[in-house]
């Protein structure tokens, strides 16, 4: 059988990473399959490694026999590296946003106010990523407020000089100087409010959406990019993050 790389998560059907990889793998001229997989593998001599995505990155570290130091402190792997049979947990998320971000123009200045729609796997990544390069303001916004609160409690545990508000996701915010990210499914894979009602933001304001997909139901309000850019806003939506991340997990495979 042929070594074998993959994607593990759930919902796949909008995913892009397997024609991605595919056409990667064709251009390298490697004779390596791709799996979607919508549970854990088993531990396979032949598989090399796979991507996670939502509802797994948080669940894996519990399948790997090692985890980066990254990974671990946010609890988030999106990238298993297999070799001689043992389990890598890695995260590519975070230096992909950050590489993506500095080709951003303008890049946002350290002192705006950073505000997280969602408080998973990928918000702890990219918040853990910024508050490292010296972003000290931060509002986490979720339907969650404890799993906000107890992230914003460990995030203020490591960098004991940042600010940190934690709101209820639907609750108005107000501001100017503001760089918003969103990291929830909302309006990709499932119904979104309208943000307009949400988002009370004056220019200059940053919008980047970690979301790729075509909202699925765009009449209920659910793309925040094209929401904001009517507005003057500075968007990015997440393919460039999506392609980055993916092309590190390749070559984490393939060294």
């Amino acid at each position: 059988m042929n070594p074998w790389i993959g994607i593990l998560g759930y919902p796949l059907t909008k995913s892009l990473s397997p024609a991605y990889h595919q056409e990667k793998l064709k251009n390298a001229g490697l004779k390596v399959d791709f799996r979607v997989l919508e549970i854990v593998p088993e531990k396979d001599p032949d598989c090399l490694g796979f991507s996670v995505t939502m509802p797994y990155k948080e669940r894996i570290l519990f399948f790997c026999d090692a985890v980066d130091d990254f990974a671990a402190k946010v609890r988030a792997v999106n990238c298993v590296v297999c070799k001689e049979g043992r389990w890598r947990g890695m995260n590519t998320d975070a230096l992909a946003f950050w590489e993506v971000l500095q080709a951003w123009s303008p890049v946002p200045s350290k002192n705006v106010k950073v505000v997280f729609l969602g408080c998973g796997a990928t918000t702890r990544s990219l918040s853990m990523m910024l508050a490292q390069k010296g972003y000290r303001s931060f509002v986490f916004k979720n339907r969650s407020l404890d799993k906000a609160q107890l992230w914003a409690e460990q995030l203020k545990d490591v960098f004991c000089d940042v600010s940190i508000c934690v709101e209820p996701l639907e609750q108005k915010f107000s501001g100017e100087k503001v760089f918003v990210l969103n990291t929830t499914p909302l309006g990709a894979y499932e119904d979104a409010p309208n943000w307009e009602k949400i988002l009370d933001l004056k220019p200059p304001a940053w919008i980047f959406d970690v979301n790729y997909q075509e909202p699925c139901h765009p009449r209920e309000g659910g793309d925040l990019i094209k929401q904001c850019r009517t507005r003057c806003f500075y968007t990015m939506g997440g393919l460039p993050m999506f392609m980055r991340q993916a092309d590190l997990a390749f070559q984490n495979w393939f060294s």
